[in-house]
């Protein structure tokens, strides 16, 4: 779409009613580095970029390991041998809980 001479895109790849929490999490997961010395900063810089404010914190960490583990539900169900790339990513962010 063309907004004000601007290019805008509108994806409803998986429109819902949801804690925008949750859209967030999808973000963060899509991103997210595999070692926990760089998801520290990355999840600050996550907050501090997204207007989460840091009383959410915990709430919006609790909503990133629902995000996987519902991808891990969905591996298991399609293709068990990716499994354990889920479970290495919810240890991680367990870890910053």
């Amino acid at each position: 779409m063309i907004n004000s001479g601007q290019v805008v895109v509108i994806d409803f790849g998986e429109a819902r009613l949801a804690p925008k929490l949750l859209d967030f999490a999808a973000l963060f997961e899509g991103f997210m580095p595999k070692n926990k010395q760089d998801l520290t900063a990355y999840l600050n810089d996550f907050l501090a970029l997204s207007g989460i404010q840091i009383t959410d914190r915990h709430l919006f960490l609790m909503t990133v390991q629902l995000w996987l583990v519902k991808g891990l539900l969905i591996v298991i169900n399609e293709q068990a041998s990716l499994a354990g790339v889920f479970q290495n990513a919810i240890e991680l962010v367990s870890s910053l809980v």
